[in-house]
């Protein structure tokens, strides 16, 4: 029942794949830049919690060559694609033996979260420099929060107090957001915002064909098939 609740059946698609073509005859100075950032972060993150990466030896060069290859060809290696699936509680639930009252946080090989990293960053990075976010976006985004969300939230309702005007606000909350999140619509909207081929490319792989494998009460179970969603994102992606 949780594996039903947690990679529900995909939303309607709108069949819209990757473009194949090659925009660029080499890689760009700041994939090399941003790529190199996050193994050095990475080995930072490595010396200050005693974390050791699974071969004996830690390469960042070659380590940088493989995420820029891995970015630069739109591919995310298929061995890096299966999860395991930690159950967890959600805080605060007043029934934990129903199915929605826990998540699953997928565990995903650590060179892959690395690459998503990059990936992420140089997403973010080019829609940050083409101004092609809505400013009224605060997640997701570099020196924003819904700290600041909640600052211009008060300063609104403030300005409309001081000219005896009436301020309202409506509130949302996306229902299962990242466990719905349909592929060809991720990928249409990249497209749509102008992000670079390669990185569509990169984002399509990364979310197709990908498998999770329940670790209920420590126990692993088998391979699951995932066709809907992303990977909900662990502690150390925030």
């Amino acid at each position: 029942m949780i594996l039903e609740a947690a990679f529900p059946e995909p939303p309607p698609d709108n069949g819209v794949t990757a473009p194949r073509e090659e925009r660029r005859t080499r890689p760009s100075t700041s994939l090399w830049s941003a790529a190199s950032s996050q193994v050095a972060l990475t080995g930072a993150h490595q010396a200050r919690t005693g974390w050791e990466p699974r071969s004996s030896s830690w390469d960042p060069e070659r380590i940088t060559n493989l995420v820029r290859l891995c970015i630069r060809v739109g591919t995310h290696p298929e061995s890096w694609k299966t999860a395991k699936g930690t159950i967890t509680p959600k805080p605060g639930k007043p029934d934990y033996r129903q199915v929605r009252a826990h998540r699953i946080v997928a565990l995903l090989d650590s060179l892959g979260k690395l690459v998503e990293k990059t990936a992420v960053h140089l997403i973010a990075d080019q829609l940050e420099r083409s101004r092609s976010l809505h400013e009224g976006q605060y997640g997701c985004r570099c020196r924003r929060s819904c700290v600041d969300a909640v600052a211009v939230l008060i300063s609104d309702a403030e300005r409309a107090w001081s000219r005896k005007r009436i301020a309202g606000a409506l509130l949302m909350d996306v229902k299962s957001a990242f466990n719905n999140v349909s592929r060809g619509l991720l990928v249409g909207r990249l497209m749509e915002l102008g992000v670079e081929g390669d990185l569509v490319r990169w984002t399509e792989s990364f979310v197709s064909d990908r498998m999770v494998r329940l670790v209920p009460n420590g126990q692993e179970g088998g391979n699951h098939e995932v066709e809907t969603g992303i990977p909900y994102p662990d502690s150390s992606d925030t």
